[in-house]
């Protein structure tokens, strides 16, 4: 005669261990659908985060291919542009920033650009300098063709938008400063050593970019 579960099985009672295995197999089902669940999850934001990092790059004209040989990327090779009058003298130096994403794929998009550059990426967001004369303000940013560009500004907030501009960002985004020096120069100091190409004016996503400029000139004034 068969067992007596197995003629009405919603009224029989198993043995205990029969239990034990049922229970033991449905916990592992469930652990497997929600461990699923998550790779699903974790998989489709990296994949919206590689791409945002990708279209962010390429909207301010360099293309990342995430690839382990392309993640290094090519140089772009540019020149310098100043302005100015040098006689003006300089009381301010500000080093200011904005995301280049939105904030909540900022994090994510800056782990994956470490992954893909092993570890020589910086954040992603775009970085540039802010100067204050007795006349005007100014502000120098490297852009993604190599071409470090100063601009004549008549207040902080064109500056700003200029450095939003370079970012393909909108004028009501966030921007913050970084650092802040208290000096007195002349203009004619800052003109002379962009002219020095002591950053050289080339341009590289991970090696060589906007937050290596800023922290090149802030090292020297």
């Amino acid at each position: 005669m068969a067992p007596i579960w197995s003629i009405w099985p919603e009224r029989a009672i198993l043995p205990n261990r029969a239990r034990k295995q049922m229970s033991e197999s449905w916990i592992q089902t469930g652990q497997l659908r929600r461990a699923a669940n998550v790779f699903t999850e974790t998989s489709y934001m990296i994949a919206n985060a590689m791409k945002d990092v990708s279209d962010a790059i390429a909207s301010t004209g360099d293309r990342l291919f995430i690839v382990p040989i392309g993640a290094f990327g090519s140089y772009s090779h540019g020149n310098v542009r100043t302005c100015g009058n040098r006689d003006e003298l300089v009381s301010g130096i500000r080093h200011r920033g904005c995301r280049i994403l939105h904030g909540s794929y900022s994090w994510l998009a800056t782990a994956v650009a470490n992954t893909v550059s092993f570890g020589q990426s910086t954040p992603i967001q775009h970085e540039w300098i802010e100067i204050r004369t007795n006349a005007h303000y100014y502000i120098v940013q490297i852009w993604t063709d190599g071409t470090i560009v100063m601009e004549q500004k008549m207040s902080q907030r064109e500056t700003d938008y200029a450095g939003l501009r370079c970012a393909n960002k909108a004028n009501d985004s966030d921007v913050w400063t970084i650092d802040t020096h208290t000096v007195s120069i002349q203009l004619g100091d800052v003109i002379d050593w962009l002219n020095s190409e002591q950053f050289i004016p080339s341009y590289h996503w991970s090696k060589h970019n906007c937050q290596h400029f800023c922290k090149a000139f802030m090292s020297c004034f």
